[in-house]
């Protein structure tokens, strides 16, 4: 088996001024400013963006200079790596970032790490701020029994291993037998597990590691039938849109199901005042309620299985009968 934990969050940026006390750009001294970002995501981008804009707004024209650091050879933080890649139409903010980039005064310096190649103390000495915008490093654990087991990784390693990230090029993945276990249900989730499910004929077009695509082909072929989206909660707090909800009962070769007993405990009295207040968890049930209709043909169908599960806490990852590697998830 294999398990997937969840996303860790981004952080904000983080603004640390140098030992020289950073001017507002409303400043009436004429001199250049310059700023250095730590990281270049889309936090980053977006910091230069409105570095550039403000510098030249209200006819001030206060001459920017920014450079930006990044530990990697290319820019775009999670826009190139955590993006599911058959979802290139939110990849195009990178053009915006693309027109950032090219303004003048805009520097970028790849295979630099602040810390390690260059010290933080060195850049707050030689400009006038810096921002680090870097994101949340590491995985998000479940601290439950079994989680250093073969076959159960973090959410971060996995999407970045199927997305050519550098850090996780060596990655070789065990093969999930006849199901996987995706833990958490927000948007992240979902992508996982239509990854799994989607014939690799339909990804291949895409922009996924043509060497873990050619590997989740494998386990198709050897078995790989269900992949279960667990959740402990019911569907009215789970944080999936509608949008990539909808989405997974839309290709040939997946049947996406709920139970439909289940679903009908995720409707109890409190959960049914929230619904009237939610307009899109209206719009879902709609969704559900046909993917529970689905249920009824688990057994007969050919189909590669999206079991979305909720209501199940995770409270154990049992080893398998050799004691190394995932066996079963306690619910």
């Amino acid at each position: 088996g294999m398990a997937c934990a969840r996303l860790a969050p981004q952080l904000r940026p983080c603004l640390l001024s140098s030992g020289r006390r950073l001017a507002s750009l409303r400043c009436s001294q004429h001199r250049d400013y310059h700023v250095a970002i730590v990281g270049s995501g889309p936090a980053a981008f977006y910091t230069a963006k409105y570095l550039f804009k403000n510098a030249g707004a209200e006819a001030k024209q206060v001459p920017m200079h920014v450079d930006m650091f990044e530990r990697l050879p290319v820019p775009f933080g999670l826009v190139r790596f955590g993006v599911a890649p058959d979802h290139p139409e939110v990849k195009n903010v990178i053009n915006d970032f693309g027109d950032v980039a090219r303004t003048p005064g805009f520097r970028f310096f790849g295979n630099v790490e602040i810390g390690a190649s260059v010290p933080l103390s060195l850049l707050r000495k030689q400009y006038d701020a810096v921002v680090v915008a870097i994101g949340a490093q590491g995985e998000r654990t479940l601290g439950i029994p079994g989680e250093e087991l073969a076959g159960v990784y973090g959410a971060p390693e996995f999407v970045k291993w199927y997305n050519s990230h550098p850090d996780h090029a060596a990655l070789e993945p065990r093969g999930p037998g006849e199901a996987a276990a995706v833990i958490g249900q927000g948007n992240v989730a979902l992508d996982i597990a239509r990854i799994l499910a989607r014939s690799p004929k339909e990804l291949h077009g895409t922009d996924i590691c043509p060497r873990a695509l050619a590997r989740i082909g494998e386990w198709q072929q050897q078995g790989l039938r269900t992949i279960h989206v667990i959740g402990r909660r019911g569907f009215l707090q789970a944080a999936f849109t509608n949008k990539e909800l909808r989405e997974l009962d839309t290709y040939d070769e997946v049947l996406t199901i709920v139970d439909p007993r289940e679903l009908a405990l995720c409707r109890n009295p409190a959960s049914e005042a929230e619904l009237e207040k939610s307009r899109m968890k209206k719009r879902s049930v709609d969704i559900l309620e046909k993917m529970a209709a689905n249920f009824a043909h688990r057994e007969t169908t050919s189909k590669r299985i999206v079991w979305l599960r909720f209501l199940g806490s995770p409270s154990a990852i049992l080893p398998d009968s050799q004691g190394t590697g995932v066996g079963a998830v306690r619910i």
